[in-house]
């Protein structure tokens, strides 16, 4: 009976040796569903450290181990699938597990259930109304008394050439020193008769009556470079007057900036091509005076777009080498960071709007919608793939306005306004 254990036990051994080394042979790892045991197929494989994106697993759930070149030993690997929890695990552990990943369905309450089956075939409805009145991208903008506020931006568009004979691409390289304004109420478009600076990538706020724009990048003299801009301007809405102050130091492109108690705070973005800024930096209103106010963990560095809701800024996705697919969150009174959850799309820079507890999140085609009071997130399918637009909440209604569409290099800007009612969305 003892030979007979053995013997058996030698044979099991065996075969999962066997698998093992089968596996390895075939440079190949799996992922798996905990519950049915059945291979996951199109689960995304990226870096935690900079999301760079390493590969997705096949129909079979397989992913080719070499793909996992990028990652050093201690590299965290993030494996996520819609309606599974993300799996994270170090090169190393996954090695030590023979490149078997095992996934958990995320608890979902019914009624979430029901929106994500119909989302392949439900699209949100939405009006076009009075265009802007230039085609425009990467504006400085905000939502003020049933107004929408939208300052500079990038009017740049590159195409194939037009002949074929040419071959490469066409570009015409412009940003907008303008300044509009639409009424909601009337639909209509004004333009500010003050000239600005002609820059795109930046931020602008209204307070006490003034508007500041800041940061963002322009053209050299000779138009052959980018430079960070280290202006900031001040705008009399009142009194129609423009006072330029050369004092900035948060030079940087595609960052989160937020009025908070008097001061305006900016956090974050790029300073130049995958070099991003760790500083957290506040102007006192009253004083005119910027405050040094921290550093920000590598880890969270990045471009950033987020929005403050009492005293904590939430940021949606990022883009450091590709885009995130990370939500986070600040306390401006603790100072912690911490990681909520995962979107369910990959943004870069976001358009976002507040309507309470609910954040709006708007990039190509897709509308996300987290809940701050639950940590949980729905997403709705739209016919816009827009990139770069502005989003403004009002009055039951959210409003996309510009942006432009992507195909790799080339570039479209739109001059398009349009209205989404949210009451078609069940919540």
């Amino acid at each position: 009976m003892y030979k007979c254990i053995s013997f058996f036990r030698v044979i099991l051994v065996c075969v999962v040796f066997l698998n093992i080394f089968t596996l390895n042979a075939q440079k190949a790892g799996i992922v798996i569903d905990r519950n049915t045991n059945r291979p996951l197929a199109d689960v995304n494989i990226r870096l935690q450290k900079d999301n760079a994106p390493l590969c997705n697993t096949d129909k079979k759930g397989t992913f080719n181990i070499e793909n996992l070149s990028k990652a050093l030993p201690n590299d965290t690997i993030v494996f996520s699938y819609l309606g599974y929890q993300s799996t994270k695990c170090t090169l190393e552990m996954l090695k030590k597990d023979n490149f078997v990943i095992i996934m958990q369905e995320e608890p979902q309450h019914l009624q979430e259930v029901a929106v994500t089956a119909e989302k392949q075939s439900y699209f949100l409805t939405y009006t076009a109304l009075a265009s802007l009145p230039t085609e425009l991208y990467s504006f400085g903008s905000f939502l003020s008394n049933g107004k929408i506020y939208v300052i500079s931006g990038d009017k740049t568009r590159i195409k194939m050439a037009a002949s074929a004979s040419m071959g490469g691409t066409e570009a015409w390289e412009f940003r907008s020193k303008d300044m509009y304004v639409y009424d909601i109420a009337q639909d209509k478009w004004t333009k500010k008769k003050q000239q600005l600076i002609p820059r795109s990538h930046h931020a602008a706020h209204i307070y006490k009556n003034k508007i500041f724009i800041l940061g963002g990048i322009r053209f050299s003299t000779n138009r052959i470079f980018d430079y960070t801009d280290e202006h900031m301007e001040i705008y009399d809405l009142k009194k129609d007057t423009l006072y330029t102050d050369p004092v900035n130091p948060h030079q940087a492109v595609n960052f989160t900036s937020f009025i908070y108690r008097d001061y305006l705070y900016v956090i974050g973005g790029a300073v130049k091509e995958k070099v991003f800024s760790n500083k957290i930096h506040a102007l006192d209103l009253k004083r005119g005076i910027w405050y040094d106010m921290g550093n920000i963990p590598e880890e969270n560095q990045g471009q950033m777009n987020g929005v403050l809701v009492g005293h904590t800024v939430y940021f949606f996705g990022g883009y450091r080498v590709a885009p995130l697919w990370t939500i986070k969150c600040y306390d401006l009174e603790t100072g912690r960071w911490q990681y909520l959850r995962d979107l369910k799309e990959g943004v870069s820079y976001p358009g976002l709007a507040v309507n309470g507890h609910l954040i709006y999140i708007y990039e190509n085609n897709t509308l996300q919608v987290y809940d701050i009071n639950d940590n949980s997130l729905r997403s709705f399918p739209i016919n816009l793939d827009l990139d770069s637009a502005g989003l403004y909440y009002y009055n039951n209604k959210l409003y996309i306005v510009g942006g432009c569409y992507r195909d790799g290099i080339y570039i479209s800007p739109n001059n398009g306004v349009y209205c989404i009612d949210i009451r078609q969305i069940s919540l």
